[in-house]
């Protein structure tokens, strides 16, 4: 698709997300709807509206790819090469006041931006942080698919996304925010959901990308999926669910406790909680699996997270 096509038609899309219907998605998370009021898109207390501004960049070149990259993309007779660098697009949230503030990246889970990105761009905003939403599906013409990609609806064949090829959408986002006269480059932070979380992971993964500034300061990542890692080089939060039915908890715990080199992350393991924990919608499933939300824990993990990015960008 030709660049200057692709802005016209992504920013439309993008501009028309509060008008979407309210049902539920193919994901299983809530619509992109008034879910919770105005406040979910933007209106305060005060009656102010805050709407983000579309914008556009580009991604890192990927990483060396790991041993795991290629075999699991070598299985499937794919190229287990790194992505190059092509046009992305996110919503950019500001606080009120000129900055410099600090920024986090955030990022989606693999069902695509959902209401789920609206409340935390938000929340994020709220707590006096630049939020670039970055959209890692609709420049690559993905609709929707699951973790790895393969045999679902609305995914072409070679249209798939795994966290390792994302990792490179968030280098690119910090890379962008660091250029932002209003954001303090020293002060950049990634935060995602489920397969966004996993992303989190990759971007801070040993030994790093050497194709890409390491603009990335400390990551958060709620229930992902953890992958073989040889460590991490930043400073790392990671929140799941004893519960949670489509991902591991045990095998995450099991994982960074094997770390041997880079920084401990710090791991949070809620017991009973479901995958959704922290995202307040009446209870739910997609394939067959339970997402759910737990008060006790989403206070708790707000908490967290708040703590946590005041530790490290402040």
């Amino acid at each position: 698709m030709h660049e200057a096509l692709f802005r016209r038609v992504a920013l439309a899309l993008l501009l028309a997300l509060p008008a979407l219907p309210a049902t539920a998605d193919e994901a299983g998370t809530a619509p992109h709807s008034l879910v919770g009021g105005l406040r979910e898109f933007g209106v305060t207390a005060n009656n102010t509206v805050h709407f983000p501004e579309v914008v556009f960049f580009k991604t890192a070149l990927g990483p060396p790819p790991s041993a795991f990259k290629r075999r699991i993309t070598e299985k499937k007779g794919l190229s287990a090469e790194p992505a190059k660098p092509i046009t992305i697009l996110g919503r950019l949230y500001r606080p009120d006041g000129e900055g410099p503030f600090p920024a986090v990246v955030l990022l989606h889970g693999s069902g695509g931006i959902s209401a789920w990105n609206e409340r935390w761009a938000q929340r994020l905003r709220d707590w006096g942080y630049v939020v670039l939403d970055v959209d890692s599906m609709t420049p690559r013409g993905i609709y929707r698919h699951n973790t790895l990609g393969f045999n679902n609806p609305g995914t072409q064949p070679g249209r798939f996304l795994t966290p390792f090829m994302r990792a490179g959408d968030a280098q690119g986002a910090a890379s962008y925010l660091s250029t932002l006269p209003f954001v303090d480059p020293e002060r950049i932070a990634a935060l995602g959901g489920s397969q966004g979380g996993s992303t989190v992971m990759s971007a801070l993964a040993i030994p790093g990308n050497p194709n890409s500034p390491d603009s990335i300061r400390a990551g958060i990542a709620l229930y992902p999926g953890c992958y073989e890692y040889n460590g991490f080089n930043r400073p790392l939060l990671v929140l799941a669910g004893s519960a949670d039915e489509f991902v591991s908890a045990a095998r995450c715990e099991m994982r960074l406790a094997a770390l041997t080199t880079g920084l401990a992350p710090t791991l949070k393991v809620y017991v009973g909680a479901h995958h959704g924990f922290e995202f307040e919608a009446p209870d739910r499933t997609h394939w067959g699996l339970r997402l759910q939300y737990d008060a006790l824990a989403a206070a708790d993990a707000f908490a967290r997270i708040k703590a946590f990015l005041a530790e490290h960008l402040n």
